[in-house]
């Protein structure tokens, strides 16, 4: 298992999502970017219009103007 937080600025919805997954799990097939664009289609916000960052450690705190920081899905 190997975990790690998910940061998705999603602009249709004007918000900025943090999950924490089992990337294994996302990468099933050899081809991260693929899996993780269906990933994130699976749960609710459209690829085209998002712009995701992968990393190990959670996000303190997120700055914008126009974007509002929802709540970690874990």
């Amino acid at each position: 298992m190997r975990k790690q937080y998910i940061t998705i600025l999603d602009s249709e919805k004007n918000e900025v999502y943090t999950y924490y997954v089992d990337i294994n799990e996302i990468d099933d097939t050899g081809n991260a970017s693929d899996d993780l664009e269906g990933w994130i289609y699976d749960i609710g916000h459209n690829p085209t219009n998002c712009q995701w960052l992968v990393h190990n450690n959670k996000p303190i705190e997120c700055v914008s103007g126009e974007f509002k920081y929802v709540v970690d899905r874990e």
